[in-house]
């Protein structure tokens, strides 16, 4: 089983962007996974995770263009030394996983999947650029999905 965590706020514009692309998925692949919701990224969420479990998080990504798709290795965005896109909220993904790194021995294998945004305003939709990106967003995160999963590769 993979651990799909799905951070944002769905009313704060392009911060819906992980919520929306995960409805989207189809039930195919959603039936490999175990669903969290986590607002923001925390510790507890990877911790808790079995030794040989996976993950995939999910998040609206600042540092790179509105719209494009980012997947990185989690272990790639905790060694990181400068910097590189990473997850919209106050704490740091990069801190979040070092501190798993320590509580759990080291870190689950896993990836960062996130989409570029332009705005985080309350009641605000989608960003032109986020809305054309979805398909492509819910189609990466598929792919990780199955990927870490061991399931065949298929079109969503």
């Amino acid at each position: 089983m993979v651990r799909l965590i799905v951070c944002g706020e769905r009313r704060r514009g392009d911060d819906a962007a992980a919520f929306l692309a995960v409805d989207a998925l189809p039930h195919e692949v959603l039936d490999l996974v175990e669903l969290v919701t986590a607002g923001m990224l925390d510790a507890d969420a990877l911790t808790s995770l079995d030794a040989d479990a996976a993950v995939v998080i999910v998040d609206a990504a600042v540092g790179v263009e509105p719209g494009a798709i980012v997947v990185l290795p989690i272990e790639a965005i905790a060694s990181a030394g400068g910097p590189m896109p990473h997850s919209s909220h106050a704490l740091p993904i990069e801190q979040v996983l070092g501190l798993v790194r320590v509580l759990r021995d080291g870190l689950p294998e896993g990836v960062f999947v996130g989409v570029g945004v332009a705005s985080f305003e309350v009641g605000a939709s989608l960003s032109p650029a986020v809305t054309s990106a979805m398909p492509a967003y819910a189609e990466a995160i598929a792919t990780e999905v199955r990927r870490l999963a061991g399931a065949p590769a298929m079109r969503s």
